[in-house]
C-alpha cells in the first residue's frame, strides 16, 4: 500500500489561528480508499560504495470522498457534497542511488508521478556509531538509567 485515504474527521477554519472563539467554518469529511503498487526492480553495484536501482510496475487503486459538509458559523449555512471519487491504474517507476562513506551511507530515491500521486523524492542517511556495536551493554545501561528515574505516578 502506498497511500490510505480512510478518514473521518472535523477540520475547523479559524479567522485568528489557535483562538477557539474565531472559528469561521467547520469541515466534516468522510473518505475511503487505497492506492497500491506492484513493482519489479533491478539494482547494480557501480563500485564498492555506489549502488543504483530502478523499478517499474503498476500503481492502482481508488478513493472516494463519501461526504464533505461545510458549516459556516456566521449564519449556520450548511453545504453538503457527496460521491466525489476517482480510480487509478497507471504505470509508475522508482529510481534510486545509494553511496557508502566511512561514517555511514546516504541514499536518494524518486517516485514518478501519476494522475493522483505527485512526484516524490526521499533522502535517507545512516550514520555508523561504532561505540554502539555492543547493543547488549547499551540495553543494560539504559535499563539502569530508567530504574534511577523517580516514578511519575
Amino acid at each position: 500500500m502506498v497511500s490510505c485515504f480512510d478518514y473521518t474527521g472535523i477540520n475547523h477554519i479559524y479567522s485568528i489561528p489557535h483562538f477557539p472563539d474565531s472559528i469561521t467554518m467547520s469541515q466534516y469529511l468522510e473518505s475511503s480508499g487505497y492506492l497500491h503498487e506492484a513493482l519489479a526492480g533491478l539494482s547494480y553495484s557501480l563500485s564498492d560504495n555506489l549502488n543504483i536501482g530502478v523499478s517499474g510496475g503498476m500503481r492502482f487503486g481508488s478513493a472516494a470522498i463519501n461526504k464533505i459538509e461545510y458549516e459556516y458559523t456566521s449564519d449556520s449555512t450548511v453545504i453538503t457534497e457527496y460521491d466525489l471519487s476517482w480510480s487509478e491504474n497507471q504505470f509508475c517507476w522508482h529510481g534510486g542511488i545509494r553511496a557508502g562513506f566511512s561514517f555511514g551511507k546516504a541514499g536518494l530515491v524518486i517516485a514518478s508521478p501519476t494522475d493522483h500521486y505527485p512526484l516524490r523524492t526521499a533522502i535517507g542517511v545512516m550514520i555508523l556509531a561504532e561505540h554502539l556495536r555492543n547493543l547488549e551493554t547499551v540495553r543494560i545501561l539504559l535499563q539502569e538509567q530508567i530504574k534511577k528515574r523517580p516514578s511519575r505516578c
